[in-house]
């Protein structure tokens, strides 16, 4: 066991896995933002710039293709020119069906939710033109995208019922509030766009952006500036990455069985060009970054021998791989 420990440790730091995002490349990225309804002009015109200020994040900042990113919002500002259509049900649900018929296997697809929640003991529900969505509705429509690669981030009241409902093996949801009854104007996606706007969210300074260090960034933040203004905290957001519907806090992460597959999955894209065959390079890298985080996540599950022994075999693999590819730089 401990000499089995020391080669993990050993490849682990000699190698430096899971720091180095420069080697490996995701394929297609796609995103659907949702505004929902402002009820008041305050609350519209906040709405309003989370979407242009994701949207231009997303584009200028990480590298989404332009027609990658549809944006929804509310009827009042169907007319800006980032916004595609009206966050009606309807549309939602077409922007959905749309993007199914676009994305293959492995593409990585975002879908952000700004706006107004609620909860009525049952389901929690997105605030929309005319008929909201509901949690079942929006794994509904999870479900039948072609891809697990799939980031669901709900940034309203009252959101945190979307985790139970959404989780799926592969699968990241992150939500602003721990339940249904924390109602209060959440303050998680004023950070949760601060930090697509640069490289704040860039915790360890390698260059990329996981959507485990967004979420960290954004959920402290949230944290530190309620002790800021010696408020008693009002949301507690979560993150979800394990399929066991049980979403877990920044601080936990690590330690939980959640945050491992959120930590392999960038907001950039990470390149291998200029290497012969780094298409299928940066595949093998993926597949086995995603193979690790799932080990990770069953850490509870197995014995210590089975634990180290699955890590041990897939990080020797990673690290030849990564020979390979410098080898072939």
């Amino acid at each position: 066991m401990m000499i089995r420990l020391s080669i993990f440790l050993f490849v682990l730091t000699t190698f430096g896995i899971g720091s180095d995002g420069a080697n490996a490349q995701e394929n297609e990225r796609y995103a659907i933002l949702i505004g929902g309804l402002g009820g008041s002009p305050e609350y519209s015109t906040r709405f309003e710039q989370y979407l242009f200020d994701t949207r231009k994040g997303l584009v200028e900042q990480f590298g989404f293709e332009s027609d990658h990113v549809v944006v929804l919002g509310e009827t009042a500002i169907r007319d800006r020119p980032f916004v595609d259509l009206v966050a009606t049900s309807d549309n939602i649900r077409a922007s959905f069906a749309e993007l199914g018929g676009k994305i293959s296997d492995g593409d990585l697809v975002l879908i952000v939710i700004f706006g107004h929640g609620s909860y009525d003991g049952t389901a929690a529900s997105a605030n929309i033109p005319r008929r909201d969505l509901t949690d079942g509705d929006f794994a509904r429509l999870l479900d039948d995208l072609p891809t697990p690669n799939v980031v669901f981030i709900n940034t309203t009241s009252a959101s945190g019922p979307f985790v139970r409902t959404l989780s799926f093996p592969d699968r990241v949801v992150i939500t602003a509030t721990k339940s249904g009854g924390q109602t209060n104007e959440t303050r998680f996606p004023h950070f949760l766009v601060e930090g697509l706007g640069g490289q704040l969210a860039d915790l360890d300074r390698d260059g990329n952006v996981s959507f485990s260090e967004l979420f960290t960034y954004a959920a402290e933040s949230t944290a530190r500036e309620y002790e800021a203004d010696d408020f008693l905290a009002t949301e507690h957001a979560l993150l979800d990455d394990n399929g066991d519907g049980r979403g877990h806090q920044y601080s936990e992460q690590g330690t939980s069985g959640d945050g491992n597959l959120a930590a392999v999955l960038y907001l950039n894209k990470r390149t291998t060009s200029g290497i012969a065959g780094s298409g299928d390079l940066a595949a093998d890298r993926s597949n086995l970054e995603r193979q690790i985080a799932e080990v990770k996540s069953m850490k509870d599950a197995l014995s210590a021998d089975e634990y180290y022994g699955q890590l041990e075999v897939l990080f020797v693999q990673l690290a030849r791989l990564s020979d390979r590819i410098e080898g072939a730089r």
